[in-house]
């Protein structure tokens, strides 16, 4: 396994790896993205740079990978070398739900999940399928507050958080041919929280 660091923030930087990836592998077949921030604050406290700060990551960082590695299959397949494409942007439940303290992630992860739909219509064209996998709780360090993850067990209908594995399968099984016809769509990773019960945090986590 290899890695190739970039900085999401730079558009040079994430063209420049994406461009380095498709020659190492000669062609990409799958991108799974993942990367992500977030912060918690009142909305009433969240700030303008709160909510640049998720964007920047969340959305705008997505939005050059997807965007280059699209044009490599794209490219791929205009030079008769195609073999299509899968893409999988992790969104959230937080940008299908209101949660309290998550304003700005919610807004980014909302975003992320409309542009994944509006890719997936320009992009089927070019044989690339892209679909969103939106978990929530996840037992993966993002959420160190143990009140938090608590009240996130009580809320979840399976009574626990997804592990790292599950959201990993998910991702897998989307990208697979089993998923040949699946495209544009959101799947919640959530032990069914957003589809059977409502979902509010208590002061302080």
């Amino acid at each position: 396994m290899s890695f190739l660091p970039f900085d999401l923030g730079e558009p040079e930087s994430v063209t420049g790896a994406v461009r380095q990836a498709n020659e190492q592998l000669g062609g990409i077949d799958a991108l799974v993205h993942a990367a992500g921030v977030m912060w918690t604050s009142d909305f009433l406290d969240t700030t303008e740079a709160d909510l640049r700060g998720h964007l920047d990551v969340n959305l705008i960082g997505a939005f050059r990978v997807v965007r280059d590695v699209a044009r490599c299959m794209v490219e791929a397949e205009a030079s008769g070398n195609g073999r299509g494409g899968r893409i999988v942007l992790v969104t959230s439940l937080h940008g299908r739900i209101g949660v309290q303290k998550r304003s700005a992630y919610a807004a980014s992860k909302g975003a992320l999940e409309a542009l994944g739909r509006v890719a997936a219509a320009e992009l089927a064209q070019h044989r690339i399928r892209v679909n969103m996998l939106a978990p929530g709780a996840v037992d993966g360090g993002m959420q160190p507050n143990p009140g938090s993850r608590a009240h996130w067990v009580e809320a979840t209908p399976i009574h626990r958080v997804a592990t790292t594995d599950e959201v990993g399968r998910a991702a897998a099984l989307l990208t697979s041919d089993d998923a040949s016809f699946i495209t544009g769509q959101t799947i919640a990773i959530d032990g069914g929280v957003t589809n059977l019960r409502p979902f509010g945090l208590p002061s302080g986590v």
